[in-house]
């Protein structure tokens, strides 16, 4: 080496030899994982779980980290990702992230924690699914995924990369199908007071079929043990499918209450001598699905929450 020459740090040749103490297998084992997925998954993204459960305490740990490459929209290229996560069949358990905006690969890092007896775990099943939020209509679930967990070791903490797959919407019967309500719900608890904003409804029932149109009101009404406690309702408009109202209705409600209550929903054609059913809904924690999601983020949150509702018909 010439005088006054510092010497270099060695670069790494093709032929060293490799220190594999320095690979992050890690990182090879996801990359694999996504990679395997089959082409249907892998146009709906992929998504990044960890569980771990306490056959003690009997509680399965979820922590939801992250999804890779879900699917945009056509006409924004982007999307507003969120997650509901359930412990089927108990579709009472479901809960919710966060909304991720214009994310197409969110970092939620959640965690749920869901109870389980070591006796029945391994006939669980953790059902993911992915939302699209839409402010203005109904969210579109974009796929899901779904993990047996008489599949899983669950012996010890188990990460996993899964394939996001297509999800089959439920087909509605056309014959109980009675269109959507959207409305809001909110509770303060230092007011005791129910608020609940009725915005508008589309798609609803022609009644009248000489006019081919209706003139709807909504009846919103608390139930208890089965009896209506107290009703309110909007006004009615007058020819329209596809009413507006931005109407408050308030009760007053004891906060103790909200366990044993419900809230039913039902929207009337404004016929003169009698009245006509055009579709209902119904809300409480005894509720399902969409409706027992909302409930539960009304009770949590301290702000309105609106959300768009099918309604059925007087069968159901």
């Amino acid at each position: 080496m010439p005088p006054g020459a510092t010497q270099r740090g060695r670069r790494a040749s093709m032929c060293d030899a490799i220190d594999h103490t320095k690979i992050n297998a890690a990182f090879y084992d996801r990359m694999h994982s996504v990679r395997s997925l089959s082409i249907q998954e892998e146009n709906h993204g992929s998504i990044n779980v960890s569980l771990d459960y306490n056959r003690e305490t009997g509680l399965l740990t979820v922590r939801l980290v992250q999804a890779l490459d879900l699917p945009p929209r056509e006409f924004s290229g982007t999307a507003d990702p969120y997650c509901k996560l359930c412990l089927l069949p108990d579709r009472k358990t479901q809960v919710q992230t966060k909304v991720h905006r214009k994310n197409l690969s969110p970092e939620f890092e959640e965690i749920f924690v869901f109870e389980a007896p070591p006796a029945e775990i391994s006939s669980r099943v953790l059902e993911i699914l992915v939302f699209d939020y839409d402010q203005y209509s109904r969210d579109e679930c974009v796929g899901e995924v779904v993990l047996p967990l008489e599949h899983i070791d669950l012996s010890e903490k188990v990460t996993l990369w899964k394939g996001i797959t297509g999800y089959e919407k439920k087909k509605d019967d056309e014959n109980d199908f009675c269109g959507d309500l959207m409305f809001s719900l909110s509770y303060l608890s230092s007011a005791e007071r129910l608020t609940v904003v009725i915005f508008k409804a589309r798609g609803l029932p022609v009644a009248d079929e000489e006019k081919s149109t209706s003139d709807p009101y909504v009846k919103v009404s608390i139930v208890y043990a089965g009896k209506k406690l107290k009703k309110k309702k909007t006004s009615v408009k007058h020819g329209a499918v596809n009413p507006v109202w931005n109407e408050a209705l308030v009760f007053h409600l004891g906060q103790s209450f909200l366990s044993n209550i419900s809230l039913e929903f039902e929207v009337f054609h404004d016929r003169i001598g009698a009245r006509e059913l055009l579709g209902r809904v119904q809300l409480g924690p005894d509720a399902s699905d969409e409706e027992l999601a909302h409930w539960t983020e009304m009770v949590r949150s301290q702000t309105a929450v609106a959300r768009w509702h099918h309604l059925s018909g007087a069968s159901s």
